[in-house]
């Protein structure tokens, strides 16, 4: 979740690349920056071009979203929710079945799946070509879930780099991706200090 002027937008982790970029572009915007399990995406490029071979392996799902068609087939399916979830997310039921249909609903509404392959496309194109970021201006918060199965948690050793402010992280040991599902109360807790005055 990232916080724009304490505005919170909900969703999955892949608007926290956005939210990187917006902090950066646009510093007045955003009054303090909150990030779970998503690296700057500088730290992403470099992994990914840099030969990171294990976070090639763990990142085989952008190859898979740049085939045409097949993606737009599998993506929000029930079956696609539920697998996700039980690989990405360590506590079990941490996403209830309730939970996975609302996804479905979401994601069966006309034109749903093309924007979340499509960003996956684009940021699969676009990485040789994407200047850098600027610094962020903003207070920055990075929650991490150290069993990630999509990232290393060595994406975030060099974040504090990318950061004017102050920048704080959190490893939280028994989390997946989906740290926000896996450990709701400590991800709260932490938000909740972060973004008070």
């Amino acid at each position: 979740m990232a916080l724009m002027e304490l505005k919170v937008f909900k969703g999955t982790n892949d608007k926290h690349a956005v939210a990187w970029a917006v902090a950066a572009l646009h510093p007045d915007v955003v009054k303090k920056l909150a990030i779970l399990n998503v690296p700057h995406p500088a730290e992403m490029k470099r992994a990914l071009m840099g030969g990171n071979f294990s976070q090639l392996l763990k990142s085989w799902y952008i190859f898979f979203f740049q085939l045409p068609f097949i993606p737009e087939q599998i993506i929000g399916t029930e079956k696609f929710f539920k697998g996700t979830f039980k690989k990405m997310c360590r506590t079990p039921y941490a996403v209830s079945k309730d939970d996975v249909q609302k996804y479905v609903e979401a994601y069966s509404q006309p034109g749903a799946v093309k924007g979340p392959v499509s960003y996956y496309r684009a940021m699969f194109r676009g990485a040789l070509s994407t200047p850098e970021l600027p610094n962020i201006k903003a207070p920055v918060l990075m929650l991490w879930g150290e069993q990630d199965t999509a990232l290393g948690k060595e994406l975030t050793y060099n974040t504090k780099k990318y950061c004017e402010n102050t920048f704080e992280i959190h490893y939280e040991p028994a989390s997946g991706h989906f740290v926000q599902h896996d450990n709701p109360e400590w991800v709260n807790g932490h938000l909740v200090k972060f973004i008070k005055p």
